[in-house]
């Protein structure tokens, strides 16, 4: 004995296939561009994270250098590494601290610029 489906289970099937494709579809064309901003946001809200945590420190070694270390420099441009834990979760880069007769300035330039951005920040001596 063989059964065959008959002719109207056949059409409900091909329209809940129909329907289930077309929902599929919908969903994919909706969730991609979702996908793709929060994507970018990411990446700016990374971004923000590094330029604030370099210039943290930043901050803390100017304040050093005005406390009376900067005598240690003499004029010109020096590599330094800020003490402490947070430099390492920066991206690759350096510290240069850059000392002029009546200026300061330090600047965290990474490996990759253009994806990070320079953080600089100049104090002017009296």
């Amino acid at each position: 004995m063989t059964l065959r489906p008959t002719s109207r289970l056949a059409k409900h099937l091909a329209f809940i296939q129909l329907d289930l494709m077309l929902a599929v579809s919908i969903l994919m064309l909706l969730f991609i561009p979702f996908g793709v901003t929060s994507s970018g946001k990411l990446d700016l809200a990374r971004r923000q994270h590094f330029e604030a945590v370099a210039l943290q420190m930043i901050d803390g070694e100017l304040d050093v250098l005005l406390a009376g270390e900067r005598q240690k420099y003499p004029l010109g441009e020096h590599k330094i590494t800020p003490p402490g834990a947070a430099v390492k979760t920066l991206p690759v880069g350096e510290f240069i601290l850059v000392v002029k007769e009546n200026q300061l300035s330090i600047a965290w330039v990474p490996e990759k610029e253009a994806k990070w951005g320079r953080v600089e920040r100049e104090v002017t001596l009296k």
